[in-house]
């Protein structure tokens, strides 16, 4: 057992120092020497301490993997073909070898009828790594789709599609067949009526879809596939969605074919931009937007439709923190228990959770680059030209030429313009001392105060201290509606340039009571 915690040591020094498993450990070496004797007579020790396959470990093919040292490769060669070696030859093969798949077939056709352990456990590594071999060295012109159809074809006639070592292979085969441009292949994979449809390769098969109706019915696919608030992988187009046009998600909103999830979601996300933005918003969105999201919605005292004109719309706003132009709590593939809901203020996470800060555009191009790094060219990294297709990677612009959702994706005015808000905090506190003082104290005027106060204490703080309006939302409260439950409750006003920062400023506040 202590040799078995060496071996991650054994691999390192097979990459840095060319250490052969049939050859004397190195003298300084930080290894265990008996298991380094082992390897030079026990085939089976040999074989553990060997590096794994760079092409897993949720690698994509299209990547740039760490490869075996030629003189491992050669010794791997030289040993006899039994299933451990063969096994190894495959995971490292950077050629495709087409008589295997006769001995795929043989050893199919054994599993079949009288299986082995060592059939078994040798099918999922052929599986994977000819498939792999076929689409990447399959060759060019007529001998790449003639490889590819022999691949295909074993996949679909798969006996075990439940198993994880397949929902890998044809995850990694998808992937890999975008990043290197052969989108009608790709599409066949999908379109196979062996693919699993609950695989959850969710951003490759929406980057797939070439119009919006193809796109709506890959979503509600993986919603009857899955429940959404119990799989990480429905969460990885949100960089994507997160750039849709405000006409866009408003569409997608109302469209009963997508998850009412993300029709909840859109419509909010939709609403709040224009709200922050100060646009007019639609009275069929702001009818749509409250029917999806009751939980928001159900005690709001504005008139659907009326938009601004309503004061009281102000207040439903200041009372509904989840109200957001970003989709991160917002999130329903985010099912924490420990999460505050909609309706309730976060005090994790104040400037992308609580009502909205003003839009960052090269945090969100960045998370949508480093989405399709992850998913298609782990190690890639971005440069840092300004104009965002030179900044995804050139093998990636076919899919994306043709993706609706990345050609969907806000102008460069749209972005700017909700760069250029106000944060919520500012907004709203100062909308509240507006209305205070044009109403003379209008029912619920001092509700709003108070809450514009919280507001500047848990909103947005990624845009500096908020004191000068949390100050003269906090006066104005007290001087007009002194014995009032809202006062009483507000005992502060807040001028903080971060929370866990510190609130110097704020110390004083009781102070200015008196």
């Amino acid at each position: 057992s202590r040799a078995a915690a060496e071996v991650e040591y054994f691999q390192r020094d097979m990459f840095k120092r060319r250490w052969l498993p049939s050859a004397a450990l190195p003298r300084d070496a930080y290894t265990s020497r008996a298991l380094a004797a082992a390897a030079r007579r026990d085939p089976l020790a040999a074989w553990l301490i060997l590096p794994p396959s760079p092409f897993e470990r949720h690698t994509p093919w299209a990547a740039s993997p760490r490869r075996y040292p030629p003189e491992l490769r050669r010794h791997i060669a030289r040993q006899r073909r039994d299933s451990a070696w063969l096994s190894v030859r495959l995971e490292q093969a950077e050629h495709y070898d087409p008589g295997l798949w006769r001995l795929i077939d043989r050893r199919l056709a054994r599993a079949r009828t009288c299986p082995s352990d060592r059939d078994l456990a040798l099918l999922p590594t052929l599986l994977h790594h000819q498939v792999r071999a076929a689409l990447m060295y399959g060759g060019r012109g007529a001998a790449q789709g003639r490889a590819f159809a022999r691949a295909l074809n074993l996949i679909e006639r798969w006996p075990w599609a439940k198993g994880v070592h397949f929902y890998q292979t044809v995850g990694d085969a998808l992937t890999y067949l975008i990043a290197a441009g052969r989108l009608s292949e790709a599409r066949r994979l999908r379109s196979s009526s062996s693919y699993p449809k609950d695989s959850g390769d969710t951003l490759p098969m929406l980057l797939l879809a070439r119009d919006e109706d193809e796109l709506v019915r890959e979503m509600a696919a993986t919603a009857r596939s899955a429940t959404l608030g119990g799989r990480y992988e429905n969460r990885v187009g949100l960089p994507f969605f997160e750039r849709l046009s405000v006409p866009v998600l408003a569409r997608l909103a109302g469209r009963d074919e997508v998850p009412a999830e993300y029709r909840s979601l859109f419509a909010r996300v939709a609403w709040t931009r224009l709200y922050a933005t100060g646009r007019p918003i639609p009275r069929e969105l702001d009818l749509l937007m409250r029917r999806l999201n009751p939980q928001v919605t159900r005690d709001w005292r504005s008139e659907p439709g009326t938009g601004a004109a309503d004061p009281r719309l102000l207040l439903d706003v200041l009372r509904s923190p989840g109200l957001n132009i970003l989709m991160t709590r917002l999130d329903p593939g985010y099912q924490d228990p420990s999460s505050p809901g909609l309706t309730r203020i976060d005090i994790e996470s104040h400037s992308d959770n609580n009502w909205w800060c003003e839009w960052q555009i090269e945090r969100h191009s960045r998370s949508a680059s480093e989405a399709l790094d992850r998913e298609f060219l782990s190690g890639w990294t971005a440069s840092g030209d300004d104009k965002e297709v030179r900044r995804v990677p050139r093998r990636l612009r076919t899919v994306l030429g043709q993706s609706w959702l990345w050609r969907s994706r806000a102008s460069r005015a749209e972005q700017e313009r909700l760069a250029g808000i106000d944060c919520a905090p500012k907004q709203l506190a100062e909308g509240a001392v507006r209305w205070a003082e044009a109403s003379g104290g209008a029912e619920g005027s001092d509700e709003a105060l108070a809450l514009a106060v919280r507001a500047t204490r848990y909103g947005c703080q990624r845009q500096g201290g908020h004191g000068a309006y949390s100050k003269a939302a906090f006066t104005l409260l007290h001087r007009r509606f002194p014995q009032s439950p809202a006062a009483k409750r507000t005992p502060y006003w807040f001028d903080c340039s971060h929370f866990f920062g510190g609130c110097a400023v704020a110390a004083a506040a009781a102070g200015e009571m008196d």
